[in-house]
Parts: structure tokens; sequence; C-alpha cells
């Protein structure tokens, strides 16, 4: 009995300790009936990254900006009361915190302001255990100068203890570390995010804007009250694929007690802190609860008329502008214009036959927008006209993030369209693949795949399961896998071979043992179609095969004579092998065993695969890969990938491949690998939207009748148009109230293009492919100023890359001789980059100052020098074969 009274007796011991240390841990010094007088002060820098510079934050980084910054500071005194206690819980106060005479600068400015006017106020919170539970302002503050309260009030939530958790301040919801010391309480915050926050990012990181942020603040308590708090905030972001592109904000708190006064504040009685609010704003200003995180301002759209818009860029959105600068200029301008109108509007301007010219470039700005109304217009503009249509839902597949009405309202447009408008159905099925890969999770994406399997099971046709089979290459969800094996087993070539292009795309991570046995099966089926064994052999090296399964491969490859598809499976294994360690290693160690050797290497063929680079910057690179797979001397396929890769990660930006069949009637010998009708097509995919195949001809006649007319011999364009490429919105909520609004964008205008001399006599072909395209990346980021009304005072930076490139494909083709002769050559003609980093202050009619508004520009281009790439030394000896070097 005694034991058990002494551990109850220790249990109330125990119990009073742990209260008591909570009680000092969460105490705040305020004391009912005195007024404590601080003086506030708050900096804010903006300023381009420099150039090379890392984006790593920590407290001990000396960040050295890019010219002069733009900078803004306010002082003023901070008057703090509490006026209001509860009777049962003494920890939980309401204080009322005055701003007088504040004061502001601003970059450049020839002295200090007086923002009296504007930022003079009173606002309330209510702090228990050192947490602020409630913030009353004014209804009729403006949200800048309440985001000012907001920083302000923030400054006075803290932990006098050692505490780890969540907390709400200006910055949005954080999570917090304190850690006093004998220098006072040390706090760090990480992953703020505010619940009426913008984030706006692509899937492709690399396509995306990195940031990276800390903020440190360090309080001097005496008896648990506040001395002063010295705060310190960074935020670097960068352009991820163009890191030359950045900001650095940096901004500082200094909060210092002055004198303690009796307060001339009455002390309010009252149950609650409901009640003493009331009392509060008894015959005063109205007080409305706000949430203690800052906000926007919200501000109202420019009075822009849509037709003087249209007008203004008329001549760059004619179809011939397309892949210029100009063209790239004006639809990043027109899209915000665009994302803002009703429906009644673009169908009122849009329907003008002044605009007709335009119009296929005006869907792809439709597209883009992603909006509802915009939808709604698009399908009454283009009402009847298949091919507007079609551009309308090539723009839609790039929207970064649609809205998931949005899907569903397409997904019912697609299956009420009627079979008969194939090419349109097509184009649609793929487009909801996309729509719903980036939307993961949600109901409408899984109603997207469940419709999709559903018609799949319905198909009693080839060309049915292939449209459906790319719309799952547009999907990638793991729920494809088990469709895709059925498929790979279905026993006709041109499933199994899209199938397995899809695989291709899909996940490393997705695919299981069951997809590896499948594949293997297929790449050592000597009946399958060569294309089918290449690409099984594709996805099986990019799984990161095991030294068994690695020996599988290479078992299946000749090693006598000229076998082409042994010869394109080992160009690519080494093409692979010099981006990715763990292949380049299993290739050192077959060597030294001898299962790689000489014979294998030496393959006599034509079919080839490897990579080059395209273009350097300080961020990566822009490499392409370029495969060619021949059959008994003709072409069967060729792909061409342009891929953006950086020290982290990598993204492919196109993909085109070419296929071609049943033309073996052209060589002398017949061709048992080439039987069927004639036909040529190419196959795009952009950012990982495939478009619907584009097919050349379909037969012999259909090839006989596009060189009687001449229309080869005429340099068509195959595809163009202009595309969102980054598009990223953020708003980043700063400590003292601050809001910095990001918004990166940049469009790709495009013209693949190309023309071809045939001369069924001669059975020679000139070919030339042009794929030329305009950059233009728009990065601004603004930070209104506390005193600021509707936008009229910021200051801003804004980054503006323009870029126009070409790559030129020329081949020449001779197979009228018994030996066959090719040449390809590829260039790039030299091509400048223009930077253009602008920043500047705009002064607005509610400050009071002798200063004018601030704006600089500094600009620099770099060139990227022409040059003819190097393929590969059978290229080489093929071209010196059929061009030999003459000699006197």
């Amino acid at each position: 009995m005694r034991t058990c009274f002494i551990c109850f007796g220790l249990t109330i011991f125990c119990s009073i300790i742990s209260i008591a240390v909570t009680d000092t841990t969460n105490a705040n010094g305020f004391a009912l009936g005195t007024q404590y007088i601080y003086k506030y002060a708050t900096h804010t820098e903006v300023n381009a990254k420099k150039i090379g510079q890392e984006r790593q934050c920590s407290a001990q980084n000396n960040f050295e900006p890019a010219g002069r910054e733009l900078a803004l500071g306010v002082r003023a005194n901070v008057l703090v009361a509490p006026i209001w206690q509860d009777p049962v819980n003494p920890q939980t106060k309401l204080i009322q915190c005055q701003i007088s005479n504040p004061m502001a600068n601003i970059t450049k400015a020839s002295s200090t302001f007086d923002l009296s006017n504007t930022l003079s106020s009173t606002f309330y919170i209510q702090i228990s255990y050192g947490k602020i539970q409630g913030f009353y302002t004014s209804r009729d503050t403006p949200v800048n100068s309440m985001n000012f309260q907001r920083g302000v009030a923030s400054l006075f939530q803290y932990q006098t203890g050692h505490w780890q958790g969540s907390e709400q301040d200006a910055s949005g919801n954080c999570q917090v570390k304190y850690i006093p010391d004998r220098h006072g309480v040390h706090k760090a915050k990480s992953g703020c995010s505010s619940p009426t926050g913008r984030d706006l990012a692509r899937e492709e990181t690399i396509l995306d804007v990195s940031t990276d942020s800390f903020s440190r603040l360090h309080y001097k308590l005496q008896d648990d009250l506040v001395e002063s708090c010295e705060a310190k905030e960074v935020y670097v972001s960068e352009v991820s694929s163009l890191r030359e592109i950045g900001i650095i904000v940096q901004s500082s708190q200094h909060l210092h007690l002055e004198e303690q006064l009796d307060s001339p504040q009455q002390i309010i009685q009252a149950a609650n802190v409901k009640d003493a609010i009331v009392l509060v704003q008894n015959g005063g200003p109205k007080l409305i609860p706000m949430p203690l995180s800052s906000e926007l301002e919200p501000v109202p759209p420019k009075d822009i008329k849509f037709k003087n818009l249209l007008s203004m860029f008329k001549r760059s959105l004619k179809s011939d502008a397309l892949a210029k600068e100009s063209a790239a200029m004006a639809f990043l301008r027109i899209l915000p214009v665009i994302e803002s109108l009703p429906r009644t509007e673009l169908i009122s301007t849009l329907s003008d036959k002044s605009w007709k010219d335009i119009m296929p470039q005006m869907m792809d700005l439709l597209g883009a927008s992603g909006s509802q109304e915009a939808y709604e217009a698009a399908k009454e503009l283009a009402a009847g006209n298949l091919e507007l249509l079609e551009r309308y839902f090539w723009s839609v597949g790039q929207v970064t993030k649609p809205r998931e009405s949005f899907v569903k309202d397409v997904l019912k447009y697609t299956q009420q369209t009627k079979e008969s408008k194939q090419v349109l159905k097509e184009t649609l099925i793929l487009t909801l693949g996309t729509l719903a890969r980036r939307i993961p999770g949600t109901e409408v994406a899984d109603e997207v795949f469940q419709w999709i399997a559903k018609s799949m099971k319905t198909c009693k046709s080839e060309p049915c399961y292939l449209q459906f089979t790319r719309a799952l290459k547009n999907l990638r969800s793991s729920k494809c896998i088990p469709i895709l094996l059925d498929l790979l087993h279905s026993g006709n070539t041109k499933i199994t071979i899209e199938a397995v292009k899809v695989l291709k795309v899909m996940p490393v991570s997705l695919m299981d043992q069951r997809v590896k046995t499948t594949l293997l099966t297929l790449y050592q089926d000597p009946r399958a179609d060569s294309i089918i064994r290449t690409t099984s052999a594709e996805v099986l090296l990019q799984m990161k095969p095991g030294v068994n399964l690695f020996r599988e491969i290479l078992s299946g490859l000749d090693t006598n004579g000229s076998d082409e598809r042994s010869l394109y499976i080992t160009n690519r294994l080494l093409e692979y092998a010099t981006s990715d360690p763990y292949l380049a290693q299993l290739i050192l160690d077959h060597v030294n065993n001898q299962k790689i050797n000489w014979n294998l290497l030496s393959n006599g063929g034509m079919s080839s695969t490897f990579s080059r680079t395209l273009a350097s910057t300080l961020s990566g690179n822009a490499t392409f890969s370029y495969g060619m797979e021949i059959a008994k001397k003709l072409l069967k396929r060729s792909n061409f990938e342009v891929t953006l890769r950086n020290d982290k990660e990598q993204a492919k930006l196109l993909q085109l491949d070419i296929f071609a069949g049943g033309l073996s009637s052209f060589m002398d010998s017949a061709n048992s690998d080439d039987e069927g009708a004639a036909t040529a097509g190419m196959e795009l995919t952009i950012l990982g939207n495939s478009l619907r195949p584009f097919v050349f001809f379909e037969s012999m006649s259909d090839l006989i009748s596009l060189y009687w007319s001449g229309k080869a011999e005429e340099k068509t364009s195959a595809l163009k148009g202009s595309q969102l490429l980054h598009n990223n919105a953020r708003l980043v909520h700063l400590g003292n109230g601050l809001v910095l609004d990001t918004k990166t964008q940049s469009c790709l205008s495009y013209d693949f293009s190309g023309q071809a001399k045939i001369s069924m006599w001669d059975k020679t072909c000139q070919a030339v492919v042009e794929n030329s395209a305009a950059l233009v990346l728009s990065s601004e980021a603004n930070i209104m100023a506390p005193w600021s009304q509707s936008k009229d005072s910021k200051m801003s930076i804004k980054h503006e890359v323009t870029s126009h490139a070409k790559l030129n494909l020329e081949a020449e083709i001779d197979v009228g001789s018994e030996d066959p002769q090719l040449c390809i050559r590829m260039q790039v003609p030299r091509f400048p980059v223009r930077y253009a980093t602008t920043k500047w202050h705009t002064n607005g009619p509610t400050v009071i100052g002798g200063w004018k508004p601030v704006k600089r520009t500094q600009t620099y281009e770099v060139a990227s020098p022409g040059k003819t790439l190097f393929l590969n030394w059978k290229n080489c000896e093929l071209c010196t074969k059929m061009y030999p070097k003459r000699t006197k």
C-alpha cells in the first residue's frame, strides 16, 4: 500500500512538472494593463540570379545578385497592449496592435516618405500558449495593408522551449522547429504552403521552375517577453531547363522593444474572445476574423479590346509567320486575354470573316487556354470544319493541369462523335489519354481508362484496336499493363508492334516480371517482325536487365554477316550505355569475358542508331537520337528524338517516327519481309502527347498519283502550329506579409516541312526535311508594395529569352544500280539566343514621395555556330562512295 502511495505521489509530481514545463514553453510575457512600444522595420530586395550561381539556399549563403537590386523598406512603431484575458485560461489573451508613424523608402528614392494615410492601422490577435488563434482587422483595410499587418503579427507567435510542429503565419502553413540556447530562441521555417496559393506546374520537371527557400528567426526574450526578433528569409527560383533565368528575393524583419508604459487601453471583461471582440468594436469600425496567411490583392483585368489585340498581332498569327519569334511572342501576349474572356465575346469576335486566315492559330490559343469558355467557343466556331477541330484538340493535349469537369466534357464529346469522322475521333481518343494522365488518381481519369478498355473489347477491326492502343501510350497508367500483355499475344503484327511501342514509353517502375518474360519471348521469336524484336530489345535494355537477361539479349544477336536487326540492337545498346553507367559496366564485363567481341561489333549492315548533342547551355543540353532500321536495303523505319537533359532529369521534347513498307518492287530482287501495299507515313509525339499517324500514301496508286502530280516536289508542311511549353505560376507568401507573384510561360512555334524529288526511271530520290522552330520564354516576378492599391506600386523583374533554330535533313538515295547508294546530311544553321532582363519600380498615385519610377533593361546574345552533325562512320563511307573526291 505504501508503494502505491509513493507511485501515486510521483505521478502527481510528474504531472505538475509537466504542466509547469508546458506553461513555460508556451508562455507569452504580455501583461494586462501594460503597453509595449516596439520599433519595427522590414526590408525586401528582388534581383536576377547571377549566371552560374548555385540554387541551394542556406543561412550561410551570400548571394551575388546580377546588377543593382530592386528594394523597398518600411519602418514603423508597433504599440502592443493586451486588452482581454480568458478568465479560465490566463494564457489566452486578446492583444491590440497599432501601427503608427510608418515610413517607406524605395530604390533610388531621394528620401523616405510618410505612409500614415495608408499603413497606420489597428488590428487584434488572439494568442493562446504562444500560438495565434485569431486575427481580426477592419473590413475596410486594403488587402496589401492587411498583409503588412499579418507580417507584423506573425513575429509575436513563438515558443520558449524545444518544440517542433506545424504553425500558420503570414507565409501559410509551415513546418517549424524551435531550439533555445543561451543566445535566445532560434526558429526555422520550411515547407510553407497557403490554401489560397496558386501552384501550376508541368509534369515534366525539366520544363518546370525549381525553387528553394529558407527562413530563420532569432528571438531574444526577457521573462518570456519578446525583447527583440531578427528574421531573415531567402527565396530562389530558376527555370530548370534554362538556369540562367532566375530570381533571388531576400527579406528581413527587425523588431525591438523600446519601452513599456501603463496601457491607455481599457481592459475588457468578457467570458470569451467572441464577446470581447463585440465590446472592442462597439462604436468603432467593424472587425472581421481573417486567416493569418497573406493573400494576393485581386486585380481587375486590363481593359483591352480583344479585337484590337488581334489586329495588332494579325500579321504574326498568319500561317507563313509560324516558326518565327513574332508568332511565339503573339501567342504569349494573346493567351492571358483569351483565358479571361467569356464564350460570347470569343464567338462574336472570331466569327468575323476577317479573321478566317488566322483561325488555325486561334485554335492553338483556344486549346492552350484550357478554359471551359474557350472549349464551348471552339466547338461552335469550328463546327463542320474537322481540320480546325483537330487543331484545337492537338493544343488541348498540352494543357498543364486540366480541370476534371473539362476532361469529363471532352470524354462526353468523344463518345458522341460519330465513327464517320474517323480522323477527329482518333485525335479525341488520343487527347483523352493525355488529359487523363495529367490528373492521375482522380475519378474522371479512371472513367477515361474504363471507357478506353471497354471500347477495345468491342473493336472488330485492326484500325479500331490501333487507335485505342495509341491512347494507352498517352495514358501510361499501371492499369494498362494487363491489356498490353494481351495485345502482345494477339498474333496481329501491327497491333503487337503498337503495344511494344507503348511499353517503350511506360515508366520502368510500372513493369513487372510478366512484361520481361513476354518481351524476351518476342525478342527470341525468329518468326516475329523485326520491329517487334528490336523494340522489345530496346524496352528490355531500358529496364536495367540483370546479368542473365543481358546474356539472353546478347545470345539473340547474329555475329555472322550483315544482319540488320542485330546491328540495330548493338548500336542501340552502345548508345544507351553512353548515358547509363549500369549498362556501360555490363558491356565492359562482357567484353572481358568475350561475350561481346569484334565479330558482333563489326557487322557490315546499314542499320544504325546514335545520339548527338544539338545545343548546350549552362543548364544542360539538347540531344537528338536517330535510329534507322534497314530491311533488304530498304528503309523500314526511322526515328528521331529530341531530349532536354540536365544533371538530374530529362524530358523528351519531340519524337518523329517515319515508317515505310511494300516498296520492294523498286528493287531488282524480291523481299519476302516487305509484303503488302506500298505505304509510308510518320508519327509525331510532342511532350508525351502522341498525335495520330500522318499517312503519305497507302497504295502504289497513291504513290504514282503523288509522283505525277508533282506535289511531292513542292515544299509542304506536314505539321505546324504553336504550343505552350513552359507553364508555371506560383504565389510565394513571404514572412513579412508581402506576396511574390511569379509566372513563367514559353511558346514553341514550329513548322515541319519537306519535299522530295523522285525519279522512277533512274530510281533515285532527293529528299529535304526542314524542322524550324522559334522559342520565346517569358518569366516575370512581381511584389506589390504594402501601401499599393490595385497594383499601382510594385517592383518587378522580367526575363525574356528568344531564339529561332532549324534542323535540316537532306537524304539522297540511288537504288538504280546493283550497289545501292545512300547519303544523309544533317545540318544546324547558326542561331542566336537573345536574353533580356528588365527591372522596374512603378509609382502609384497613393504614394507621396519625390521619386520617379525606375526601369532598367540589360540584354545580351549568345550565338550557337552552324554545323553539320556527324552521324556515324557508316554514313560517312556511304557519302564518300556517292560523292568521291575529285582529283586533278
